[in-house]
């Protein structure tokens, strides 16, 4: 066997003996495509036979297919002899010209080897002489572009690979590639060492060197190299390939000169590109990089989650977005992309797709614990979702370890559940690292990934992840998905950052073909102006047309650049496109290759290699064959070889397929459609491909057989096609299948397979909007039924199309007439109501003989009958409920009767949870719909069912939940329902919770403001999803709240510019409950403008509509307000009218005491204001007085503010009609401040209209009626009060005008006086806020540190009401029990006492009892009150006294800063803000007397920028300027807080460090150095291209020695200079030197 040279997994290479060669070098191949890799490599290595530095194949007899056979050149590995260290000075620099020579040779070869390093090169003879083996990797074709894979599949060999290589960059993978490489194999062999790399394995630290860290220059780190080889190494290690050499040519040039020359020459001279591409970066983008440079930015905060990037074909938008390529990797970050495909369809082309499974791949190479715990957390953020994720991308159903799951019949709902998924699998991944998900060509994508664009820029809560979405606006039409939801945006004001490229403005392309061509702008401008009117600026089709000169001979270069003749160039275009020369290069291809491509332009732009060999019948061949066949394509730059699992062929840019398509006689289209479809149907795992060439070859299917077999083809596509929710696709493959169909050409395929497609096409038409299609097709699907289930199947989905329409009334009856296909009859009219009965009285049974557990344990029914007829039940329960049916009683006890006999099914679950609704129409039973909802909540969740129990949450919020929980609660179920909905999928109920939401914030919500966010929030859901039901019902509330702040035309009016309520009352007429609804609000608002005429029409019309929406929360407020506008009537009615309509108010009156005594905290304020209604209406004074007490105690604590104003004005205007107007004017000016906390302006204007003693700010504002755990002081005698303990506190008070001596005195008196443990002042500072004054000093309640020092919760309370509070325990009440400040605290009673000036409270007496509940009583707070109003006085006198004081010491300070800040000025640099030469000298020498005494070592270092002349002279003196300060500020970052930076004089900076020996400096240095590099500033006349410094430390313990710290500062200058002879960027000490 012989002995073994290496061996890995992948190969072995050993040297034998040969009969005939002597000994040779046998490689044998292993692993995954041992074969073709072993063909390659031959193959590669025939291409190169004659060259001296290629390993020459030898002739085996044995003709092993996984080996070859090569001549042995007895040399060494180039790695083995530089483990000695760098190579001598000539060996270096002959081989360097060899190796150029060898790679020049290559590459006029068309081979790019893609794994040049020391290991790859044999070196043999004396001199030594390269062979560069190992061409695996090697290829022939013009350019690669790779991925974005996990770091651990990077292929090459990662110390010496180009930043292209690592796919982070998006630049093409050329010939330059190898330059690159070789540059890294010239600097170990320069220095001993790669470029970058310690050996530590860091995979990821090596990748961001290669793409961000410029490396010393190897003659700074070898005196033998000189600086022009040094020089020609760092050109070929730019990161940039348009900055690297061009060709090995031009690299063979300079390295044979700087042989011969040792001086500096211009690099470069003869260095031109075999074949001319656009540059790497877009010219031009600037701007347009910077902005989605900022968008990472913002997203990684959270700030930001989509872009929009469009523009023109060839523009340069793929280019442009690849830029952010290498700042998603600098983050830690992933870059994934997906592209729509104009001509495939299938999962493979779909973008979002394309994406997920990227993602995949790159998860699969993560180590397999982190795998194991992403998989369990990607689990649990997709949830229910799992099983559409995996049918959607298969690499999920392995990661998430699930099975596919076919989507839900509503077509909405599948694609909603598909983006939701898809959003939590980006927030779960994004939660470890950035992710950019690029969504590429969306102008030919399908609903979902224009969707995701969405549900991306609207989830608030994603973090991390950027989505962009790349589109050519001129090809999006009308009815393109992206259309709607770009106007919406708009609409919304919610418009993502959206980036529009054009093409190039003459300047622009100038610049481009100056790069292209490496000459100055200038001459390249003739060139460029006339080709700009062929190719408008267009970047792609400018470098088409350039390549076509070349190619053609027009455009030429000579050793002393490019020539060409303008003329010439003018004829040679002509009036020609781009599309005319991409077919004139495809019509030169050979025959094989050109049958190829255009076979493959009709597969798609990206194609799997396995994919096109089965599509042109050439299973038995291998990829190596194929791409044999295609290689003069590959090879010009018309396909690009994707090198990826799997390996794929692609287009390089979708105008050269279209060219290759459009090429071909219509004819001739359709068939090799055909012909390739019959292929693909002999794949299994390509029957969904070969549908779609069927479908397009359909005019040349004429084989009966052959097209009963394509409609199973067709199906199966289409059922794909669902699963992304691709209902375009579903529907067109579903029509061709229905075709084939009805033609009659499918003898096997009887009416059952009809049905069957007419059901799934039925769904697909709905899916797309065609409403029209779709009722005529379900007319003929009802016709021709034969299946009740398969019907049901289809009406359900014609049900939600009809309610989407807003028919209830024929949606309703549509499932009636299916219900009794199902066997499942409803009852005739006349027995209707008396089958309601029977079933009212089972469910009563049902829910006291049953229970949860029971339920549970019976499991699931898993009969279909029963699901067909639960799923029908469930379709119509919305129907009846918008339309007001009576069937809705019956729907809910039928599904009941289900459930009691066979068990729960999850179809079951949302029947069931509209029991409450049922039971209280018909009984007037709220606890047994509560009761049966609560039931259905549960065992749905303890079954495990989603979206069904979200669905039975929302309904539980909407109607059983108000009845026996807080109002705030339910808001909260509401919205958890929500989410759960919308992961489901399902829209339509996930609209419905804004019902709750919306109705249950408008009630809680603290202001109007509060409630508008969910309004908005609503509004916008609608409009994304098309819900009218839930748009009508929002648009009340949205008018409601802008009538209330004044928005509308006038008091009181719903109607705006934007709306007319007659219009809108008009479009509700088969919405009863929307239009009862919007009277409800309408009635709402006149309560609160006081306008009984309006009150009484709208609450009499919308109390008559309660049957369409009785059992939700509307109902309580219809009710309470129908009571109001009775009152109302009854006031101005006579007796007899009176008596009629007090007794109906009862009514009403009597619903509310029902609902207050099961839930008191929801109902019983209402209940007492109208009990305080009531007595006004009869006369009794003292009983409404009591009610009215009632009412304005229980509401003080609940969070309903326009209850609560409107108690409080009800109230005022009691008292007035009673004749006590203080008590009256008290009270409505407590009602005015709620209404204004709200944010009702327009009925605040309103009521200080009607009073406008409202309007004066210096009005007494001392409350009459305050709840019970507040004192009032109106009903106190003065007499019950220690007068004279008062007047000696207010005397102690009066005379004192320092404001320490005040707050110490103000606690002495209070806490005698009220029994106080602490009594504290707070003032309130125009312009910082609320303080504490202590010791002379205010501590700022605003400062955090001061925050706990007092409740503040109970301050900003005052600060509103401006009333004097008491509170028997803060602690326990509700309003403050969540303060920090009382977080600790067992009991504390407060008193609180504003002190008035005519603007508002100006300070507050605080007083505390931390030992006893209620320990201030109405004497003490009025006792408090007089003080306050002599503190008035006292406060004024010591505030202006500290004013004073203040004004004095701060003249005093500003003073001593004027002075101090001259010292600064005299020893700063106004430039960089540092210390100047003055402050060095003074630190220096202070420190050095310091360090006499204690033999303390200190050390110097000297900075100088380097270069810095030429970067003055270059980029002018205000950029040199900006990078001074630039150095300044990263300096002083990066050394210690002891050391002093100083700017010593032009470039250059010293810092001090003391304590500080030689080592521990040259440490301090070295990071600033590091840290000035890592800016990577551009400085275009410095050798390594970016802003360095140079740095010399010297260090010393002062002595006689050392006498003074001018000589140190020598020392460190001398150093300096050796850094920079050793050539710059270093840091050099003593030691080093």
């Amino acid at each position: 066997m012989g002995d073994v040279l290496f061996e890995n997994e992948r190969t072995r290479v050993s040297r034998a003996a040969h009969a005939e060669a002597g000994t040779v070098i046998r490689k044998e191949y292993r692993g995954t495509n041992a074969i073709r890799r072993s063909r390659h490599e031959r193959a590669v290595l025939s291409r190169l036979a004659d060259l001296p530095a290629v390993p020459r194949l030898v002739a085996d007899e044995e003709a092993d297919p996984y080996a070859i056979t090569m001549a042995d050149t007895g040399g060494k590995p180039l790695s083995r002899l530089l483990a000695g260290g760098p190579l001598s000075a000539r060996v270096l620099s002959d081989l360097a010209v060899d190796l150029a020579s060898a790679v020049a040779a290559l590459h006029r070869r068309g081979v790019v080897h893609r794994d040049i390093n020391p290991g790859n090169i044999l070196v043999a003879g004396t001199p030594p002489r390269p062979v560069l083996i190992d061409y695996d990797l090697a290829t022939t074709f013009v350019l690669e572009r790779p991925g974005f894979t996990h770091h651990k599949d990077i292929t090459g060999t990662l110390p010496y690979i180009a930043p292209e290589q690592t796919g982070r960059t998006g630049w093409p993978v050329d010939e330059r590639a190898d330059l690159y490489s070789l540059g890294a194999t010239l600097y170990e062999m320069a220095t001993g060492s790669p470029p970058f790399g310690d050996g530590d394995g860091d995979e990821l630290r090596l990748i961001h060197d290669h793409l961000t860290r410029v490396p010393a220059p190897p003659s700074a780190l070898n005196d033998a190299v000189t600086p022009i080889l040094s020089a020609v190494i760092g050109r070929l290690l730019e990161k940039d390939p348009d900055r690297r050499y061009q060709s090995a040519e031009g690299v063979l040039y300079d390295l044979r000169r700087a042989q011969g020359d040792a001086a500096a020459f211009p690099l470069g001279e003869r260095d031109f590109p075999w074949r001319l591409a656009a540059p790497a970066r877009p010219v031009g983008r600037t701007d347009a990089i910077e902005s989605l440079r900022q968008s990472l930015t913002d997203a990684i905060a959270g700030r930001l989650r989509t872009v929009l990037v469009s523009g023109p074909g060839g523009v340069g938008k793929t280019v442009l977005i690849n830029e952010l390529r290498s700042s998603v990797t600098a983050a830690g970050g992933w870059f994934v992309t997906g592209k729509s495909d104009q001509y495939r369809q299938d999962s493979a082309s779909d973008s979002l797709s394309q994406a997920l499974s990227a993602l995949g791949r790159l998860l699969f190479a993560e180590p397999e614990e982190e795998l194991a715990a992403t998989c369990a957390h990607l689990r649990a953020a997709v949830g229910s979702n799992a099983g559409v994720i995996a049918a959607a991308v298969p690499e999920f159903a392995r990661l998430l370890d699930t099975a596919p799951e076919v989507g839900a019949d509503d077509p909405a709902q599948a694609q909603a559940r598909l983006q939701r998924g898809a959003v939590e699998v980006l927030r779960a991944i994004a939660e470890s690292r950035p992710l950019v998900v690029v969504l590429d060509d969306l102008q030919w994508a399908g609903p979902v990934p224009v969707g995701l664009l969405d549900a991306v820029l609207t989830d608030d809560r994603l973090r991390g992840v950027l989505v962009i979405g790349a589109y050519r606006e001129s090809d999006i039409d009308s009815a393109h998905p992206l259309s709607a939801l770009l106007s919406r945006w708009t609409g919304a004001q919610t418009y993502p950052p959206h980036v529009r490229l054009e093409n190039l403005p003459p300047e622009d392309v100038r610049v481009m073909l100056a790069e292209m061509l490496r000459i100055p702008v200038p001459e390249a401008a003739e060139l460029a102006d006339s080709i700009r009117p062929h190719a408008g600026g267009n970047p792609f089709d400018t470098v088409e047309f350039v390549n076509a000169l070349r190619c053609d001979g027009v455009l030429t270069s000579t050793d002393g650049g490019w020539t060409w003749d303008t003329r010439a160039v003018r004829r040679y275009i002509g009036s020609g496109d781009v599309l005319a020369l991409l077919t004139r290069r495809l019509a030169n291809l050979p025959d094989t290759a050109r049958d190829i491509l255009l076979d493959m332009a009709s597969l798609g732009g990206d194609v799997e290699l396995d994919l096109l060999r089965s599509a042109l019948g050439m299973a038995e061949r291998d990829d190596a064959d194929l791409t044999d066949d295609l290689a003069p394509a590959l090879e010009d730059g018309l396909l690009v070889l994707e090198r990826g699992v799997p390996a794929s062929i692609r287009f390089p840019h979708d105008r050269i397929q279209q060219a290759a398509y459009r090429s071909l006689p219509e004819a001739e289209r359709r068939a090799r459609h055909l012909a390739m479809a019959r292929r693909l149907a002999e794949v299994p795992r390509y029957h969904r491909v070969a549908a779609e060439h069927y479908h397009a070859a359909l005019a040349d299917l004429t084989d009966p057989a052959e097209r009963a077999r394509a409609v199973p083809l067709l199906r199966d596509a289409a059922g794909h096609a669902r699963l992304l929710a691709n209902y375009a696709l579903m529907e067109r493959f579903l029509s061709a299948a229905a075709d084939l169909l009805a033609a009659g050409t499918a003898p096997d395929a009887g009416p059952r397979a009809r049905q069957e497609v007419d059901v799934e096409r039925h769904e697909a038409l709905f899916g797309v909007g065609r409403f029209d299609d779709a009722d005529t097709l379900y007319e003929r699907i009802e016709r021709d039924r034969t299946d009740p289930i398969l019907l049901t199947r289809a009406a359900c989905v014609q049900a939600g199309s009809l309610m989407l329409r807003g028919r209830p009334a024929d949606a309703l009856q549509l499932g009636l007439g299916v219900l009794a296909e199902l066997a499942h009859p409803a009852p005739e009219a006349d027995e209707l109501f008396p089958e309601i009965a029977r079933g009212m009285d089972m469910l009563e049974t049902w829910v006291a003989t049953s229970s949860t557990e029971e339920d549970v344990r019976r499991g699931e029914n898993t009969d279909p009958h029963t699901d067909a007829v639960a799923r029908m039940l469930s379709r119509m329960l919305p129907a009846a409920f918008f339309s007001g049916s009576p069937l809705m009683a019956w729907l809910v006890t039928s599904a009941i009767r289900l459930w009691a006999a066979g068990g729960p099914c999850a179809a079951l679950v949302g029947p069931l949870a509209h029991a409450a609704f049922v039971t209280i129409v018909v009984r007037r039973d709220y606890r047994t719909g509560h009761a049966i909802v609560e039931r259905a909540l549960s065992v749905s969740e303890a079954l495990g069912y989603e979206p069904e129990t979200s669905h039975a949450r929302m309904l539980y919020a909407l109607s059983a939940g108000p009845w026996f929980r807080p109002l705030e609660e339910c808001v909260r179920m509401a919205q958890r329902a929500r989410e759960g909905l919308l992961r489901g999928g399902d829209l339509q109920n996930a609209g419905f919770t804004f019902y709750a939401t919306v109705c249950g914030n408008l009630e809680c919500a603290p202001t109007l403001e509060e409630a508008q966010v969910e309004i908005d929030a609503g509004m916008s859901f609608v409009a994304r999803t098309g819900n009218r039901h839930v748009e009508a019902f929002i648009v009340a509330y949205r008018q409601s709240a802008r009538a209330l702040r004044g928005e509308t035309n006038g008091p009181g009016d719903l109607s705006d510019a934007s709306f007319d309520e007659e219009a809108h009352l008009a479009s509700l007429a088969a919405n009863p409950t929307a239009a009862g609804n919007y009277h409800i609000l309408a009635a709402l608002v006149a309560a609160v403008f006081n306008d009984a005429p309006a009150l009484i029409r709208h609450a009499a019309v919308g109390t008559a509509m309660m049957p369409a929406y009785e059992g939700t929360h509307a109902t309580t407020v219809a009710q309470f307000l129908q009571a109001l506008a009775l009152a109302a009537q009854a006031r101005e009615a006579g007796p007899e009218a009176r008596a009629e309509l007090l007794a109906e108010f009862d009514r009403y009156h009597g619903w509310t005491a029902d609902r207050a005594a099961e839930t008191p905290g929801n109902f019983r304020h209402l209940h007492a204001l109208l009990d305080a209604e009531r007595a006004w209406l009869l006369g009794d004074v003292d009983g409404a007085l009591r009610a009215f007490d009632t009412a304005q105690h229980e509401v003080e604590s609940r969070q309903r503010p326009w209850q609560r104003a409107l108690v409080a004005e009800r109230l005022g205007r009691f008292h007035l009609s009673r004749g006590l107007e203080y008590a009256g004017r008290t009270a409505l000016r407590e009602a005015h401040r709620h209404y204004q906390r709200w944010g009702a302006t327009a009925k605040v204007e309103q009521l200080a209209g009607e009073f406008p003693f409202l309007r004066a700010v210096d009005e007494p504002r001392t409350d009459t009626r305050r709840p019970s755990n507040f004192r009032s002081s109106s009903a106190v005698s003065s007499q019950t009060m220690d007068i004279v303990a008062i007047l000696r506190a207010s005397q102690a008070l009066s005379s004192e005008t320092n404001l320490n001596r005040l707050q110490n005195s103000v606690n002495d008196v209070l806490c005698s006086l009220t029994g106080a443990n602490s009594a504290r002042l707070v003032i309130r500072a125009p312009d910082d806020g609320w303080y504490l004054p202590q010791a002379g000093q205010r501590l700022l309640l605003t400062d955090p540190a001061h925050a706990g020092l007092v409740p503040q919760s109970v301050l900003r309370y005052v600060e509103r009401t401006q009333q004097p509070l008491v509170v028997d325990d803060a602690t326990r009440d509700d309003r403050f029990s969540h303060d920090p400040y009382l977080a600790e605290l067992s009991t504390c009673a407060l008193l609180v006492v504003p002190v008035q000036s005519p603007g508002g409270p100006y300070a507050m007496l605080l007083l505390e009892n931390r030992v006893s509940r209620s320990a201030f009583g109405t004497n003490g707070l009025e006792a408090v009150q007089l003080i306050a109003g002599q503190l008035t006085v006292s406060l004024e006198n010591a505030l202006v006294h500290a004013e004073l004081e203040r004004k004095v010491a701060e003249r005093t300070s500003a003073l001593e800063a004027a002075n101090e800040q001259l010292e600064l000025l005299a020893v700063t640099d106004p430039l960089t803000g540092l210390a100047n030469r003055r402050r060095l000298t003074e630190f220096l020498e202070t420190d050095w007397r310091r360090s006499l005494r204690s033999a303390a070592p200190i050390a110097i270092a000297m900075i100088d920028i380097d270069h810095f002349k030429q970067y003055n002279d270059f980029y002018g003196h205000p950029a040199g300027d900006a990078c001074l300060r630039t150095i300044a500020g990263t300096i002083g970052r990066n050394v210690r807080e002891t050391d002093m930076v100083t700017r010593y004089g032009g470039e250059e900076f010293a810092v001090v460090m003391p304590n500080t020996d030689e080592a521990a400096a040259v440490a301090v240095a070295e990071r600033v150095r590091a840290a000035v590099a890592a800016l990577a500033e551009p400085h275009e006349r410095s050798t390594c291209g970016t802003v360095t410094i140079s740095i010399g430390v010297a260090a010393a313990v002062p002595s006689a020695a050392v006498a003074t710290p001018e000589q140190l500062l020598k020392s460190a200058d001398a150093e300096l200079y050796e850094a920079k002879r050793q050539g710059r960027n270093r840091v050099v000490s003593p030691s080093s030197t």
